[in-house]
């Protein structure tokens, strides 16, 4: 292979990275335009995908780490093709990323694409710090409830 050529890792590696800035930066800036609909199209693939009680069930068991396709029908009892259908759903979904071992690149291992799941809530939902909730009907608290 020549230097500058591509192989399919880089480009999935490149892919994950311009998904993952795209996600990020969507959690930040309000949605709106091309953009907010790139971002709710991309949900609402996610939320599809995720919608199958078998796709779910992997995806819990790669919040505790990568794994091998044979690790994951051994632990979630299913057929070797049916497996391969559900990450080739999660893959395109962009839920997940396949990735080759390190020493001798004949392994595959999965894993979760972490801002996938992040802009999975959106970002109209804000935390308060604290709530307080007051009684004005209440004649011990009603000193409380008129001043604020």
């Amino acid at each position: 292979m020549h230097q500058g050529a591509l192989t399919a890792s880089s480009m999935t590696a490149t892919i994950d990275s311009k998904f993952t800035e795209l996600l990020w930066r969507a959690a930040i800036m309000p949605v709106s335009g091309q953009q907010g609909a790139d971002v709710l199209a991309h949900r609402a693939r996610v939320h599809a995908a995720l919608g199958e009680p078998s796709r779910l069930a992997v995806v819990d068991r790669l919040v505790l780490g990568d794994a091998s396709p044979g690790e994951l029908a051994r632990a979630l009892a299913l057929p070797g093709n049916l497996l391969a259908h559900h990450l080739n759903v999660l893959e395109q979904a962009g839920v997940i990323h396949r990735t080759r071992s390190e020493a001798d690149r004949r392994r595959t291992y999965v894993g979760l694409v972490p801002a996938a799941l992040t802009a999975l809530v959106p970002r109209a939902t804000f935390r308060a710090p604290r709530v307080v909730f007051v009684c004005s009907h209440n004649s011990a608290r009603s000193q409380l409830a008129a001043s604020l």
